[in-house]
């Protein structure tokens, strides 16, 4: 399927991409959602897990016509552990050697049939919730939409 098959049949399509390919290369996930099989009230039911939800959409530039143009969009990997609790160290004991992984498995990563990579982005300070502590990770993708 192109760019453009893709992009009309579904705008959002990047999102369960990055889904499987976090599946498949961070075996150390445990669990990882699209936001919308995230039950809000409770979280994620195994940890470490990862919510992936489009955090922005923005068109770039025109391609010279008016059914053409490049949007940007932001995909938030949020990565979830449950809080630490008395135990300061244990949030950096899971978190930290996850966060190399989840990058190394999607900065320079070009999802199929894209001609561009998604890039690792500045994104939002953790949350340390108190009973599950999020680190957010933000990469973007330019999509040629038709």
């Amino acid at each position: 399927m192109s760019t453009q098959s893709l992009w009309s049949a579904n705008a959002l399509w990047a999102g369960a991409a990055i889904v499987a390919r976090l599946q498949a290369q961070v075996p150390a996930l445990r669990q990882v959602l699209a936001l919308d099989e995230l039950d809000s009230k409770v979280g994620p039911k195994q940890f470490p897990a990862a919510l992936v939800l489009l955090d922005r959409m923005v068109p770039v530039q025109s391609e010279g016509q008016r059914s053409r143009s490049v949007v940007r969009q932001d995909w938030l990997v949020a990565l979830a552990v449950r809080a630490a609790g008395v135990d300061t160290d244990r949030n950096a004991a899971q978190i930290g050697p996850l966060i190399p992984q989840v990058v190394t498995a999607l900065n320079g990563w070009i999802p199929e049939d894209q001609l561009r990579a998604l890039a690792w982005q500045p994104g939002m300070r953790p949350n340390y919730g108190r009973d599950i502590s999020y680190w957010p990770l933000v990469f973007s993708l330019q999509v040629v939409t038709a």
